[in-house]
């Protein structure tokens, strides 16, 4: 019997009973597809699907969801591939995943004492007050470190890179790194990235902690720029910067009035070469009339000739 009903992104989830949870999604053209989750601390986690069915078409499913009340039980969701035994490095299953969340008094009699471990290429750090890092090796030598954050019955999340230190040695993490005993203070770890908020409107809520945890350091104070004086700027020349751009602006002046000078003198003068140009033309046109009547009367002086000939 259904204890309740709710929406999570794209998925329908469903409670029976105090731990049996279930989800539902829609998969192709009228398939529904679905599994079983499990809840870990704070943590929904979204096992494998193990069920395909025929059901709703894609609107009708999603109208389906708009009527179900947002799931709020917890903070973060993410799916089971995506978490790592510590031991083997594998992915859990959905039976491993159940087996851990029926352990009520896991997280309590979990053990967070002050150390060094060793998880892959991460050096894991537990202070005195409980809080955990990482680090590892990076190119250039450079060592980078950032915050872990440990949710759940034994869910160990390395959180992105914080800060880095530059001219460290890497053989000389390395040999701390091989040292450290093997991290064993949870039985699953994955990447912060993985965590998704069930409520997006807990961005904000959880950015503001971050910054509480850690306030910024004051930024320091800006240095107040001085606009340069162009009246005692000067060149490598030592030529004033103001006297450049006078002379520069007074020649281009002297240019414009030159061009406008000439512009107008030519103006006079088109009167002339209106006529230059006519004259030019009735010259041409007398002399090819007169080629013409030329090349006519040479002409007819032959065709006389043949013709006294073929009289005789």
């Amino acid at each position: 019997m259904h204890k309740g009903e709710y929406r999570l992104g794209k998925y329908k989830i469903i409670e029976y009973g105090e731990r049996l949870i279930t989800w539902e999604t829609h998969a192709a053209l009228g398939e529904q597809v679905s599994g079983k989750c499990v809840q870990l601390g704070d943590v929904l986690v979204i096992g494998h699907a193990d069920h395909h069915e025929t059901g709703y078409l894609i609107g009708e499913f999603l109208d389906l969801l708009d009527s179900l009340p947002a799931w709020k039980k917890t903070r973060y969701y993410c799916f089971a591939p995506e978490l790592l035994d510590v031991v083997t490095g594998q992915e859990q299953t959905d039976e491993s995943l159940e087996r851990r969340s029926s352990r009520a008094d896991a997280q309590s009699s979990q053990d967070m004492s002050p150390g060094k471990f060793r998880l892959g290429h991460y050096l894991i750090s537990v202070a005195a007050e409980g809080a955990v890092s990482w680090k590892s090796a990076a190119g250039n030598g450079r060592i980078v470190s950032g915050r872990c954050e440990v949710l759940g019955p034994g869910i160990l999340f390395i959180g992105p890179q914080e800060s880095e230190e530059a001219g460290k040695a890497k053989e000389d993490f390395l040999a701390e790194l091989n040292r450290s005993p093997q991290w064993d203070r949870t039985a699953i770890w994955s990447r912060q990235a993985v965590l998704r908020l069930c409520r997006p409107e807990q961005a904000e809520e959880d950015r503001h902690r971050h910054q509480t945890e850690r306030p910024r350091p004051p930024a320091p104070p800006r240095e107040k720029r001085q606009r340069p004086d162009p009246d005692r700027s000067t060149t490598a020349a030592g030529t004033p910067y103001r006297e450049v751009v006078i002379s520069f602006f007074g020649r281009a002046a002297q240019r414009m009035k030159i061009f406008r000078l000439g512009l107008g003198e030519w103006k006079n003068w088109w009167k002339y070469l209106a006529a230059a140009v006519l004259a030019a033309f009735l010259i041409g046109l007398v002399a090819a009339v007169t080629l013409v009547k030329k090349h006519e009367s040479h002409k007819s002086g032959k065709h006389h000739e043949r013709h006294d000939d073929h009289r005789e």
